[in-house]
């Protein structure tokens, strides 16, 4: 028998090998693949739940601001216009609530009569667009965070209410400022709770947007007022009108790495589209991957310390036994050829004895 029969023999061998080595690298793949998907949602739900926990926090801290301006405006010391009883009033609401920037109130021209800020007090406000919607249409007015004179250059809230008489007659107003600073707070305390489970290595950030998709609070570049997400088409901005919360991978508009983000929108109060904000919390997936990639690293290594010296094993094996069946048909074929030679040889020697016999006795 050949090499070459002999190998082909032993070929179905090595296939069983080379498949062997190809379905384990195959279901590795496939499980480590699962594996970062999982991962990757898990922590999506994580962060989408904490941006509903903000949007959450966010909608009671306004829905307070609001009920606080409407009490205000239905106090006697303001209904009075005792000037003195109404900034002692303003000011102990600030030391009870912190988050204003600034509170006033003004009479029925707009003139401020009393405020927190006591420079403020003698301005001129009639030509404000909070100041004449209110008196107006006589009812609460919410207007987007933006920068003003009244909230020291600060992105802020304004919350406005109409003081009215006995007789339903206009007085004036009260106006408060909520910076977006007190309000990001809120999204520093979540974001520092997730950072302590997840360790420092995972870096998070977050961004604040109004309804338009303007960024009005931002963790990292601090571009607020600066740029609008729905229009640079970022994912997670265009899916806060759809849903309430959830989360998308995406990549970053400024660092271009793919990102997880998790959204959700605050619910606002109903007829004040001012409130109706989006929040976004969003970490980068490599962050989230290199953990579960370096613990497969390390089982990788286990395994490839266990399986490499088995797999040579194999193959020292399988040549082993291949050499010793070689030889093993080799000897066969000799004794095969030595029994025939000697098979030749003593047919031979027959004849050779035979024929002596026949010329002896013909010699008699």
């Amino acid at each position: 028998m050949s090499d070459t029969t002999t190998s082909r023999q032993y070929s179905w061998l090595w296939l069983l090998i080379s498949m062997l080595l190809i379905v384990t690298l195959t279901i590795t793949g496939i499980a480590l693949h699962h594996l970062e998907t999982r991962m990757v949602a898990a922590t999506g739900e994580s962060l989408s739940l904490a941006a509903l926990g903000i949007a959450e926090k966010l909608d009671a801290l306004t829905l307070e601001r609001y009920m606080d301006v409407q009490m205000l405006v239905r106090a006697r010391t303001f209904q009075e216009h005792d000037t003195a009883a109404m900034v002692n009033y303003l000011e102990w609401m600030t030391s009870a609530s912190p988050v204003y920037e600034w509170l006033s109130v003004t009479d029925a021209t707009g003139r401020i009569v009393a405020s927190t800020d006591l420079d403020s007090i003698g301005k001129d406000r009639s030509g404000s667009q909070w100041f004449q919607e209110v008196r107006d249409r006589g009812v609460a007015q919410i207007d987007n965070a933006q920068r003003s004179e009244d909230s020291h250059g600060l992105i802020a809230l304004a919350f406005t209410a109409a003081i009215k008489g006995p007789r339903n007659e206009f007085l004036g107003v009260v106006t408060s400022r909520v910076s977006v600073l007190t309000m990001e707070d809120i999204l520093m305390h979540h974001v520092a709770s997730l950072q302590e489970q997840w360790g420092t290595a995972m870096r998070i950030e977050y961004q604040l947007i109004n309804r338009r998709g303007d960024v009005i609070a931002d963790s990292q570049l601090r571009e607020e007022g600066r740029i609008n997400l729905k229009e640079m088409g970022l994912p997670s901005a265009r899916l806060l009108g759809a849903f309430r919360h959830g989360f998308v991978k995406e990549q970053h508009l400024r660092r271009q790495v793919e990102v997880v983000t998790g959204y959700a929108t605050t619910k606002g109060i109903e007829g004040y589209p001012a409130l109706e904000w989006g929040v976004l919390v969003r970490v980068d997936q490599h962050d989230v991957l290199v953990p579960i990639r370096e613990f497969l690293l390390k089982l990788g290594l286990v395994g490839a310390a266990v399986t490499v010296p088995t797999l040579g094993l194999l193959v020292w094996i399988t040549k082993r036994v291949q050499r010793e069946h070689l030889l093993a048909q080799q000897g066969n074929m000799l004794a095969k050829e030595v029994e025939v030679s000697l098979r030749k040889s003593e047919a031979h020697t027959k004849r050779i004895v035979e024929t002596a016999l026949d010329a002896f006795i013909r010699s008699e």
